[in-house]
């Protein structure tokens, strides 16, 4: 996997929560979602790296 890949799932997530947070929409605020957002991270690094193979 490429590192502009893996840059792309670990980080998207959360920096699209931020941007919807920092834009003042009703949203919670972005540590909420840290658990949730740490463990897609993982999961899809898992799967990518699964189906790179």
């Amino acid at each position: 996997m490429s590192v502009e890949v893996a840059h792309a799932i670990v980080f998207a997530p959360a920096q699209e929560v931020c941007r919807l947070w920092l834009a003042g929409k009703p949203f919670p605020p972005p540590t909420s979602f840290s658990q949730a957002l740490g463990a897609a991270a993982w999961a899809g690094l898992c799967a990518a790296s699964s189906t790179s193979r």
